[in-house]
């Protein structure tokens, strides 16, 4: 049996992610070129409706996939999934501190505007290795594509690639209702969702996880 203090590492662990990602999503919209697929949606929205913050949307957006997945798996939805919730608060709040620490990062050229978006993918996809590695409680946007996957039987990389591109059609379709233009979708948005994997498989190569064999006492 995994020992507490264990157990509170790895959850520090996935705390400290979701934190990382966070600030790499605030750096990312700093940079004005486009965020990854699944932040299109409470971006567009809070451009909007500025007096909601793109967090806060963040937060219902995530509430809602939490329901689509009891509504996909019902008996099959384990309980403890249901601390999803809790980190979709923490995501959000995350994402809303790091606009504000951010707020001062203002890019007057393209070039700025770039290496803002190549800070914000590198440091995403620390977060997201540091979320992997918990091995906890995923966000909800991984658990809605895993309960997709399950009930689809459908490969994970290929169910990912479904949810990105239907976010971004829901983004682009509300964008151009609310402002008869894109916004908040530009090349950022393809090298975020190429990038953050791409840095990702570079991390796990320079830093590979460290197995820790366990042993049974006497």
């Amino acid at each position: 049996m995994e020992s507490g203090s264990n157990i509170f590492r790895r959850s520090l662990l996935l705390v400290a992610g979701i934190f990382i990602i966070g600030i790499g999503v605030a750096l990312s919209i700093r940079s004005d070129l486009g965020i990854t697929p699944i932040t299109c949606p409470p971006l567009v929205f809070s451009l909007r409706f500025p007096a909601i913050t793109v967090g806060q949307f963040t937060i219902m957006m995530h509430f809602l996939f939490v329901g689509i997945q009891i509504a996909l798996l019902r008996k099959n939805f384990e309980k403890k999934q249901l601390i999803q919730l809790v980190l979709a608060f923490l995501f959000g709040y995350f994402i809303d501190f790091g606009m504000l620490i951010t707020q001062t990062l203002i890019p007057t050229n393209y070039l700025q505007q770039l290496l803002l978006m190549v800070a914000g993918v590198i440091v995403t996809a620390i977060g997201v290795v540091m979320e992997v590695r918990a091995n906890l409680i995923f966000i909800a946007g991984e658990g809605l594509m895993m309960a997709i996957s399950q009930v689809s039987r459908h490969p994970y990389d290929r169910v990912k690639i479904w949810v990105d591109c239907s976010l971004l059609v829901i983004a682009i379709v509300f964008s151009l209702w609310f402002f008869q233009r894109i916004e908040g979708i530009r090349e950022g948005t393809i090298i975020n969702a190429l990038g953050v994997g791409w840095v990702m498989i570079v991390i796990n190569k320079l830093f590979p996880e460290k197995k820790v064999q366990q042993t049974i006492p006497d």
